[in-house]
């Protein structure tokens, strides 16, 4: 081998070790997983006396397609931490928990936004009458107020979902059906102790790796200070875009959230209220789901109730 291939040969193999070792630590930063669970069916009491309800104490009786085979519980195990809820790798099968792209950028931007008043404003709020209502109710309203064009059909519907844990986190719904233009509804609740920034999320135009890992997606996140942010981030490698609105949310209680994306604009309501009004995003395909951002040791809980998609 010549002197000029070998010096070829060097330089090729230095820049796959370095693209490698990018790719590994990129994935690193945003995958800590610990105790993380997912659960599309009903909520069930507190059966295991762990002292929470909701959390998958029937789960073995009413696993849901979300789980792609099954519900990895253990009936009858004993109700501690170690066990209920399992720790699992993020790509661990069957379990749908993967992780999600966020960066420090996006914390900063958010946080720097509420600090300098610099929220979105919407002049003339419009009101969903039926925003507790079912979706079909919902949709009819919408359709009724011209919100959007076109006729569909319900997608996806489960009726509890939830992360638990710490790390940045991501859970698929209706991960076959691939869509641009969709309204996504839930009732979130979110507990976090507040020390560290959190989010909790609906997601759409999802669009993940061969791990699974959400690498670009379409955010409406509840941030545990009480604000809201529309997070789009379309190129996995760019800072995202992301638009917020203080609304100083108490999160000892549930919202509800509701995001219509039609394609560049994105119309959100927040417990009926119409809280950002075409915000401009970009145009693409992806799945949805859920999202979390956790950070504290006390491990937030991300709850939906009632979540569905609406495709169009």
């Amino acid at each position: 081998m010549s002197k000029q291939n070998v010096r070829t040969f060097l330089i090729a193999l230095v820049s796959l070790i370095l693209v490698v070792g990018f790719t590994i630590i990129t994935i690193a930063t945003f995958a800590e997983v610990t105790y993380v669970m997912a659960h599309p069916g009903t909520p069930g009491e507190d059966s295991d006396g762990d002292g929470v309800e909701d959390n998958l104490d029937s789960c073995w009786n009413v696993a849901g397609e979300a789980w792609y085979g099954g519900c990895p519980w253990t009936p009858g195990a004993p109700p501690t931490e170690a066990v209920q809820p399992t720790a699992i790798p993020p790509t661990a099968t069957p379990n749908p928990v993967t992780a999600r792209n966020f960066q420090a950028a996006d914390r900063e931007t958010i946080t720097a936004a509420l600090n300098a008043g610099d929220t979105v404003i919407v002049e003339e709020a419009a009101t969903l009458e039926s925003f507790a209502g079912s979706p079909q109710e919902i949709i009819a309203e919408l359709q009724t107020a011209a919100a959007f064009e076109g006729q569909g059909y319900i997608a996806a519907q489960q009726s509890y979902l939830f992360l638990n844990g710490r790390g940045d986190l991501f859970v698929a719904v209706g991960a076959n059906v691939p869509s641009s233009d969709v309204v996504i509804g839930g009732e979130m609740t979110f507990t976090s102790d507040g020390t560290q920034f959190e989010l909790c999320s609906l997601a759409a135009r999802v669009n993940r790796d061969g791990l699974r890992n959400a690498q670009t997606l379409l955010d409406l996140a509840l941030v545990n200070d009480g604000s809201v942010a529309l997070i789009d981030r379309s190129d996995a490698s760019a800072p995202a875009v992301i638009t917020a609105v203080d609304l100083d949310l108490d999160l000892s209680v549930s919202h509800r959230l509701l995001m219509i994306v039609t394609g560049e604009t994105v119309d959100v309501y927040v417990d009926g209220v119409s809280v950002m009004d075409d915000i401009t995003v970009t145009a693409r395909e992806g799945v949805y789901g859920m999202s979390m951002v956790g950070r504290a040791e006390a491990r937030p809980r991300c709850e939906v109730r009632n979540f569905w998609v609406y495709t169009f």
